[in-house]
């Protein structure tokens, strides 16, 4: 899906930089999707990784004026066993 983003958040410091932000997040495990509040120090960015309920997510969608923050779980490493 492609879609054009008129307005992205900038990575910044949060004034209460002691207190950080908490974002509401849409975690998209593929088969099944929630919502979580998730506390960072930063605004967070397309890309970024953070640790949440025992899985590593990374931001896949930014929020704009339609959508709210995406993340996906990171794969895990193949390994041949």
């Amino acid at each position: 899906m492609a879609s054009a983003v008129q307005g992205v958040w900038r990575l910044r410091l949060c004034p209460a930089a002691n207190a950080g932000m908490t974002v509401p997040m849409i975690l998209d495990s593929g088969d099944a999707a929630r919502v979580a509040a998730i506390g960072f120090k930063w605004a967070p960015q397309v890309g970024m990784r953070f640790e949440f309920d025992g899985t590593t997510w990374e931001v896949t969608r930014a929020k704009d004026h339609v959508r709210g923050w995406v993340a996906r779980p990171v794969p895990l490493p193949w390994s041949a066993a």
